[in-house]
């Protein structure tokens, strides 16, 4: 049995809807978001070793787990529109600035941060456009923005498998692949990797990630620095 739109929109209110700790989460489901998250951190590394990186925003950060997962000595901010899931972010990262906002109003003043990591948010929104262009407005020249988004394809077969109804996920309101992504986002992209392997095809991963540099005078020649 299908859900009603105006139902399914409802039940999927992020404000008050959560997946769960899908981290913590045992079974094919959790090693996926730790593969996931291991490929963030991969990217955020290699941001940071082409150009100075202190300021750190983690956009729809959930619970948290990928702040405390982030390099120490960094200044993190994490939005998340969720307040249940905002609370145990603040009690994971008690040193993280955490910010209830939403992603199509975000409360910050141009170049604000260096990095800017926005994992499995994209596709929530009603306009990515939208979005994409306050990413590159609140990252500073030179910065970098750190995206995922998922496979709607195996999305859908995950649901199906599961017996999870409507088998095409109601929180998904755009279906992306890397080239989408790329063209939503409109800034340069200086690397990109698929989970759970960095090298998949994206047709056989569960996500495509992009790192993406703001233009500017602190961009460079995009040559990484040395460790």
């Amino acid at each position: 049995m299908s859900t009603p739109a105006g139902q399914a929109a409802t039940l999927y209110d992020p404000r008050r809807y959560a997946e769960g700790h899908l981290m913590d989460a045992g079974g094919l489901v959790g090693w996926l978001s730790r593969r996931r998250a291991a490929v963030i951190l991969s990217l955020v590394r290699r941001a940071m070793r082409r150009t100075p990186t202190r300021r750190v925003l983690d956009l729809g950060c959930g619970y948290g787990e990928l702040l405390a997962m982030l390099p120490p000595g960094l200044d993190l901010t994490g939005v998340e529109i969720n307040a249940a899931a905002l609370a145990e972010a603040a009690r994971r990262n008690p040193s993280a600035r955490l910010v209830q906002a939403d992603a199509a109003a975000l409360p910050f003043a141009p170049d604000s941060f260096d990095l800017v990591v926005c994992s499995e948010v994209m596709e929530h929104v009603d306009d990515p456009g939208l979005l994409a262009r306050s990413l590159g407005r609140i990252v500073r020249p030179g910065g970098h923005v750190c995206l995922t988004v998922p496979n709607e394809l195996v999305t859908f077969l995950g649901r199906f498998a599961l017996g999870k109804k409507p088998y095409r996920s109601p929180a998904h309101k755009t279906v992306f692949t890397p080239a989408r992504l790329a063209r939503v986002m409109d800034l340069p992209r200086v690397a990109k990797a698929s989970v759970p392997l960095p090298g998949l095809p994206f047709v056989l991963s569960s996500n495509t990630a992009g790192l993406f540099q703001r233009d500017g005078a602190e961009a460079g020649s995009g040559q990484e620095a040395r460790p």
